[in-house]
């Protein structure tokens, strides 16, 4: 089976573009291409497809984004990438998905997609984002001012998964 490589823009900033298989991004990414050099390569590149992500799939990330805490640190265009992703994959097609973004990475894990990372190490654990209180140590999904104690809530990780 053909392997579908879904790029993000740091693809094409570091020029790690694989030589085989069906290449595809988003508009969003191909708006975040700026210098010179990454753009070049963006236009020069053959086969590559430019696909705009259906909205059920754009929903179905935005939800796990939710589940996981992610949804404030993701961009449009990282939601985008996610849910050109699982749309292919949704095809039936082998997907790879090639960022460097570690909450795109985690949102990936928890739909089930292949991770190649481009020059940061690959994120090891699933993370789920949690405000806790800096006094009694509380998790609450939201707010800014713990309700038992009064402390200020700090965003904190919880490796929820390993993944190899």
């Amino acid at each position: 089976m053909v392997t579908t490589y879904v790029l993000d823009t740091s693809a094409f900033i570091y020029g790690t573009i694989p030589g085989d298989g069906e290449i595809v991004t988003t508009p969003g990414v191909y708006g975040e291409v700026k210098d010179e050099q990454s753009k070049l390569r963006l236009d020069m590149l053959q086969g590559l497809q430019i696909i705009p992500p259906q909205d059920s799939f754009i929903q179905a990330i935005g939800k796990m984004a939710e589940a996981t805490g992610d949804d404030q640190r993701l961009s449009g265009t990282d939601r985008d990438l996610l849910a050109l992703a699982l749309e292919q994959q949704a095809a039936g097609k082998d997907v790879e998905l090639l960022t460097d973004d570690y909450s795109v990475q985690n949102i990936a894990r928890k739909a089930g997609l292949r991770i190649r990372a481009l020059r940061q190490k690959k994120s090891r654990y699933g993370i789920v984002w949690e405000m806790r209180c800096t006094g009694c140590g509380r998790a609450y999904r939201e707010g800014e001012t713990c309700e038992v104690c009064g402390s200020p809530l700090r965003q904190k990780k919880r490796f929820a998964t390993r993944s190899k």
